[in-house]
């Protein structure tokens, strides 16, 4: 995979882990447990996107197993809610959330201050 590539895999992966990061934390919200390892597969998963030293590969294989874990948390919750962040999920790997949808995730304009890959490289703050 060329770097070019490379780079807009870890973008997409990097808007993947920010969905997940806030539905983990409405998913406590509302009381529900969440593992001790998946919490710090989440930290690790963003350690992995900010150093930019681990292939894709990795980075996937890491939200692949956080997402096996929250997704049937969040079914609890009914279809609608579920879906909802499927299609969140689903429009991050695309690479098609749009800013308002990114800043309305619960508890991500914390991340979105700290979190290079989701601000654009031409120094633009708006392109997410």
């Amino acid at each position: 995979m060329d770097k070019r590539t490379e780079l807009k895999a870890l973008r997409r992966y990097g808007m993947r882990w920010a969905v997940l990061l806030s539905l983990s934390h409405d998913l406590l919200s509302k009381k529900v447990t969440i593992p001790l390892s998946i919490i710090e597969e989440l930290r690790t998963s963003r350690v992995m996107l900010e150093s930019g030293c681990f292939p894709s590969c990795d980075v996937s294989c890491s939200l692949d197993g956080i997402e096996r874990v929250l997704v049937p948390k969040a079914a609890s919750f009914g279809k609608k809610y579920l879906e909802d962040w499927l299609d969140l999920l689903g429009k991050a790997m695309k690479m098609q959330l749009t800013s308002e949808e990114v800043k309305n995730l619960p508890f991500i304009q914390p991340v979105i201050n700290n979190c290079k890959f989701l601000k654009c490289s031409c120094g633009s703050n708006n392109s997410i």
